[in-house]
């Protein structure tokens, strides 16, 4: 089940107490859907799959990988450790980052790190199924 297909996009404002993005405008294609609503019979571990992409609009969340992927949680109410977050590069070999968040509690803050690792092989063809809207590409 599709619960997102389209751009998403910030003008590096900030208007709450959340956490900003980042302070420049930005605008990322961003496609997340809910595997689990489409595999039956199959204990997903990480049931929702986000996959997003530079518009080449703006900055990059390059350095505030984090703050992008939380804002993400936040908006659409996921849960970030039930969450497969994939970086498509297409004009970079048409390559694929698989990224984990890592939480940090320190003090009374709770502040979370982004790590990058290539995706394999079967994580490819696994993203492949679910994201095939060439309009990201």
């Amino acid at each position: 089940m599709e619960i997102f297909n389209g751009i998403y996009s910030w003008d590096g404002k900030k208007y709450s107490d959340e956490e900003n993005i980042s302070w420049w405008p930005c605008s990322y294609y961003l496609r997340i859907v809910d595997v689990s609503k489409i595999i039956s019979g199959t204990h997903i571990i990480k049931p929702i799959l986000s996959v997003f992409s530079n518009t080449g609009e703006g900055g990059s969340i390059t350095n505030c990988t984090q703050n992008f992927l939380m804002r993400i949680c936040s908006d659409f109410d996921l849960q970030y450790n039930k969450v497969m977050w994939v970086e498509h590069f297409p004009h970079y070999n048409n390559s694929f980052d698989i990224i984990t968040l890592n939480k940090r509690d320190i003090g009374l803050r709770t502040i979370f790190a982004a790590n990058r690792r290539d995706a394999m092989k079967n994580e490819i063809c696994f993203i492949g199924q679910y994201y095939k809207n060439k309009s990201m590409v």
